[in-house]
């Protein structure tokens, strides 16, 4: 917890690491075969994606406190200005 908070530059896997020992079981809505052509298992592809799509949520949310602290100090912003803050283009931010 305490590398999460700190905003470790290894969250992603430290959140992934969380994600795969505390996930449920997840199934796959068609009948897979147990092995890939390349070797690998596709009984791990439903988890997977889950874990793409969680990982994809976490990244997201890694902006809030930064944008919370920005707005802490301003009583209005406008868009463009709290983008160019940020670094990024006004429309991914909106």
């Amino acid at each position: 917890m305490s590398a999460i908070q700190q905003g470790s530059s290894n969250f992603e896997s430290i959140f992934e690491e969380l994600f795969k020992m505390s996930c449920p079981k997840f199934i796959s809505p068609i009948d897979l075969p147990t092995r890939r052509s390349d070797g690998g298992s596709l009984s791990q592809e439903p988890t997977k994606h889950q874990l793409k799509i969680f990982l994809r949520e976490v990244r997201q949310q890694t902006l809030i406190p930064i944008i919370r602290s920005y707005l802490k100090l301003y009583s209005t912003m406008d868009v463009s200005k709290l983008a160019s803050f940020l670094e990024i283009d006004k429309e991914k931010l909106v």
